[in-house]
């Protein structure tokens, strides 16, 4: 789907939805191959994303959502993680996340094709070695 001039509250307009479809607790991050400025270019480029439990799923995030808009790598650097949920629930109805993402491309930018990837890691909550 996708919003012209539109808003994050978009209803019925929904991102990558994540399912915890294991059977343990994971840490989740989310990193991209590049940031705004490299990626779309010209005055004041935005390329973000915004996490949220779908309803029903209150407690699908038990140890720390992270909460508002973000901006994918905003040092330039492509193997920055950012971790998005602490301990994601594996018990169905609790097992949901959505991801926003926001791509703003201003007038000025340069014309052509424009590639860049999104990750999403999961690590187990109890290997000791999850980091962002």
């Amino acid at each position: 789907a996708y919003v012209v001039r539109g808003t994050w509250s978009t209803s019925g307009i929904n991102g990558f939805l994540l399912q915890n479809v294991g059977n343990v607790p994971v840490n989740v991050t989310i990193n991209s191959t590049t940031n705004a400025t490299v990626y779309l270019g010209g005055t004041g480029p935005a390329f973000g994303y915004e996490v949220r439990i779908p309803s029903g799923n209150s407690t699908a995030c038990e140890a720390g959502l992270l909460t508002g808009q973000q901006q994918f790598n905003p040092t330039g650097n492509a193997s920055q993680k950012v971790r998005i949920c602490n301990v994601f629930n594996f018990t169905q109805n609790r097992d949901h996340l959505l991801i926003d993402i926001n791509i703003t491309i201003p007038d000025n930018a340069p014309t052509g094709s424009k590639n860049t990837t999104i990750y999403f890691d999961a690590c187990d909550v109890s290997s000791g070695s999850c980091t962002p």
